[in-house]
């Protein structure tokens, strides 16, 4: 990749990246930081810098995977390339609260 990457993922089974830039709807470029691959998705959506969106479909009640670990479950369904955020995903943070 030559330019600097838009978003990162941190392990190839990811199912969410993270925008190192305000993106906007379009074709943007990424990379794994442990495999050091290149990914390159088409965003539905405006993500602000720091927010997630969706590497594949995902369903609702679905495991939000990032780092290569669980951190969150998907509460209505996500297309890929659409933003992830409170309104269609609940922090593993929150469910550990509610016991």
């Amino acid at each position: 990749m030559a330019d600097k990457p838009q978003f990162l993922l941190h392990a190839d089974d990811d199912n969410v990246a993270v925008a190192v830039a305000d993106l906007k709807p379009g074709k943007v470029t990424g990379a794994c930081i442990k495999s050091r691959k290149t990914y390159a998705f088409d965003l539905h959506h405006e993500v602000p810098l720091g927010h997630k969106f969706a590497l594949k479909d995902l369903k609702s009640g679905d495991a939000v995977m990032k780092y290569g670990i669980e951190v969150g479950e998907i509460t209505a369904d996500v297309n890929a390339g659409e933003y992830v955020h409170i309104h269609n995903m609940r922090s593993k943070r929150w469910l550990a609260s509610r016991a």
